[in-house]
């Protein structure tokens, strides 16, 4: 559940280009993901074991990315 800084500038500069082109809907979701697997990495109770479920799923955010 670690997030590399290259990785928020890349989304960051996607989401720009989706609004430049007016695909709001495209930029709508892309930024919903986003503060899913911002919310998730920034999360204050950090565990060090999380279970696999929650892994898969900002898993599938990330990539869905």
């Amino acid at each position: 559940m670690q997030l590399n800084p290259h990785f928020l500038f890349n989304s960051l500069n996607a989401i720009g280009v989706l609004v430049r082109d007016q695909n709001t809907a495209a930029a709508s979701r892309m930024l919903e993901l986003l503060g899913d697997v911002l919310h998730t990495v920034l999360r204050s109770d950090a565990r060090n074991e999380i279970p696999l479920d929650e892994e898969l799923s900002f898993l599938e955010h990330y990539l869905a990315i």
